[in-house]
């Protein structure tokens, strides 16, 4: 029907954009052969619904519906990247298998960074690898963004504490991007 898609050729041509700039970055930069196993990209609308197993993890009591509309809102195109969710997929298979979201905030002290929180990884074998692929994601964001850091936010004493520290002290320093884990209370 002509008119359906009226207003989402500039979305689909920016997500497009950020997702072919974020894979074909990492893929130049990247020289770990682990972390082409993992396909980072902006979550599409299209992915919405399969990214909603995995965001029950964090949040089992978020129904289908508020997802929808919590994710909608978080990739609206209007932000031009300064918010938006990342996922991952393994290279061989198709389902969501990682996501942070994202958004751009201003320090009087520090300038503009991005702070990432609701990250989550989950693989049978190495949940690790998953984090360092959308650690690395979200320099690549911060620095198109022009941010100078990058501030990682997980719950207290989890699991993915652990795992996100061992990435960070893991990750070649990047001089441009600044990363900080920040320990938040559970709600």
């Amino acid at each position: 029907m002509p008119g359906s898609r009226a207003g989402t050729e500039g979305f689909d041509l920016y997500q497009g954009f950020l997702r072919d700039f974020i894979v074909n970055k990492l893929v130049r930069e990247m020289n770990s052969d682990e972390m082409s196993d993992y396909i980072i990209e902006p979550l599409a609308p299209s992915s919405i619904v399969s990214a909603y197993p995995l965001i029950r993890l964090l949040a089992p009591n978020l129904d289908l519906k508020a997802w929808k509309q919590q994710a909608g809102m978080a990739i609206d195109q209007r932000s031009r990247g300064a918010k938006g969710i990342l996922i991952a997929r393994a290279v061989q298979r198709q389902y969501v298998c990682g996501m942070a979201w994202y958004r751009c905030e201003f320090d009087l002290a520090k300038g503009k960074f991005l702070r990432a929180n609701n990250l989550i990884a989950l693989d049978l074998l190495d949940s690790q690898q998953i984090v360092a692929c959308l650690v690395s994601a979200l320099g690549e964001v911060a620095r198109d963004q022009h941010c100078r850091s990058v501030k990682l936010v997980v719950p207290q004493a989890s699991a993915l504490s652990e795992i996100l520290h061992n990435v960070v002290r893991d990750l070649e320093p990047d001089p441009a991007i600044e990363l900080s884990i920040e320990a938040a209370a559970l709600h």
